[in-house]
């Protein structure tokens, strides 16, 4: 399943979506990522040149200071020996955020790390089929209280089409 990110200004409410979105049964999204930038040049690069180098870069991953706030195994799963490059690569990016989402009972994830909405094109390369929800503007919190549909994950705008634009919410 694609992930989805959700990505804005500061202070323009992505962290009320996101604590909406990870309540509810369908995603698990955890607190802000900041490492997939922190990685970048490695997946720019081809991703990792061998098994070994696989695995010690899984292991900067999952010591990753936002990572480590997840409250994740101490252990980081293992890279499985069939990948190599940027499936690789893609495969110990996602690791953490899939195990976020198992440990919430959740099949599918998102990363909300408001930044991102300036690596949009790093994003797709890693996820050619993401989507994204912009924020540019603050909610109130009394719009929560009275609204009775808020966007899921799936109704999200696909990240090729916001590249250009940013979407409200209100």
């Amino acid at each position: 399943m694609n992930p989805f990110f959700i990505v804005g200004n500061d202070r323009s409410g992505t962290t009320m979506l996101r604590l909406i979105v990870d309540r509810g049964a369908d995603a698990a999204v955890p607190p802000e990522s900041m490492f997939l930038t922190d990685f970048a040049a490695g997946f720019d690069a081809g991703g990792p040149r061998d098994a070994q180098a696989a695995a010690e870069l899984m292991r900067e991953v999952w010591r990753h200071p936002k990572v480590r706030l997840w409250g994740l195994a101490p252990q980081a799963p293992a890279v499985p020996p069939e990948l190599s490059g940027r499936e690789a690569y893609r495969f110990i990016v996602a690791a953490p955020f899939e195990a976020y989402a198992a440990r919430h009972g959740k099949q599918r994830w998102g990363d909300k790390t408001p930044h991102y909405v300036h690596h949009v094109d790093h994003l797709l390369r890693l996820w050619p089929r993401a989507r994204e929800r912009s924020r540019t503007s603050g909610v109130s919190p009394s719009r929560f209280s009275t609204s009775r549909s808020w966007p899921s994950a799936a109704s999200t705008v696909s990240l090729r089409s916001a590249r250009a634009r940013t979407s409200r919410l209100d």
